[in-house]
């Protein structure tokens, strides 16, 4: 519910309207209007039918097997994030990275190279749960740790932290994410701006 005040909120002063996705709790596997999923997916956004995907055993793995904090502030930025791309689905920036992912298909474009597209896509997605933290933190919702939390989260699942807890050695070319400081220098960015002042990942430097 604070996603969508924050996104209710903040769109219309864009000339934007909020169109609220749908959020489906699971367990263990799921049939999406992008597919069938299980747990091991992790937490999804589908852009075809509008719905966020979660299964709460995440929470478990985000906090023993990736190193995050324990904490409700943690999993409330994985929902941000994944509501993240959803804001991207209406304002058309998933549109256009699909027309970019075109090109890897077509060989006008390596996977190398497209990655570094992928990793601006998600980087965004955690600016704009950066902002949705922001609206609850001027609202008073926010406990002391809370962005502690949220920080640890984004690091746990930067990719050179996952390669690195899963094979012990990072391979920047396979990146698709971001890293641990890139996941939580654009959360941050964006709790800063509290507003898609900044939010531009794609000309920035990351």
């Amino acid at each position: 519910k604070d996603v969508e005040d924050t996104w209710n909120t903040v769109l219309p002063k864009y000339g934007e309207t909020y169109e609220e996705p749908t959020l489906t709790i699971y367990s263990g596997y799921v049939q999406s209007g992008c597919g069938a999923a299980d747990s091991g997916v992790g937490p999804f956004y589908c852009t075809l039918d509008h719905n966020i995907y979660l299964d709460l055993s995440f929470y478990d793995t985000l906090i023993s097997r990736f190193g995050a904090k324990q904490g409700d502030f943690s999993m409330a930025y994985v929902i941000a994030h994944e509501a993240g791309h959803h804001v991207q689905t209406l304002l058309g920036v998933t549109e256009q990275l699909n027309n970019v992912r075109t090109r890897v298909s077509r060989g006008t474009m390596s996977q190398t190279e497209f990655n570094q597209y992928s990793i601006r896509y998600e980087l965004q997605a955690d600016y704009l749960a950066g902002v949705v933290a922001r609206f609850m933190h001027e609202r008073g919702y926010l406990e002391p740790g809370d962005l502690e939390e949220a920080m640890s989260a984004a690091s746990a699942v930067g990719d050179d932290s996952i390669q690195r807890r899963a094979q012990g050695y990072v391979d920047p070319d396979t990146f698709n994410h971001g890293t641990s400081a890139q996941r939580q220098t654009w959360f941050r960015k964006g709790f800063d701006a509290g507003d898609l002042s900044e939010w531009d990942t794609f000309d920035a430097a990351i």
